[in-house]
């Protein structure tokens, strides 16, 4: 589940820019197609020489829990 988007590393642009060509959305089921065509249409931008993504836990994972939410 994506629970939060953040931007960093934006000398040349502003977040929003970048909010703009990712293809997320808060509250969705995490979707690697779509972090792959997020990260293609900002290299597309030629903004960006470089993308990362990075997955965080944003909460513990309680015991026999089947779910686990990252960030």
């Amino acid at each position: 589940m994506v629970d939060a988007i953040e931007v960093e590393g934006t000398a040349r642009t502003s977040r929003e820019f970048v909010l703009r060509r990712l293809e997320l959305s808060l509250g969705a089921a995490l979707d690697p197609q779509a972090l792959s065509r997020s990260r293609r249409n900002l290299y597309d931008s030629v903004a960006f020489s470089s993308v990362d993504f990075e997955r965080l836990p944003v909460e513990p994972v309680e015991a026999g829990a089947s779910v686990r939410r990252m960030r």
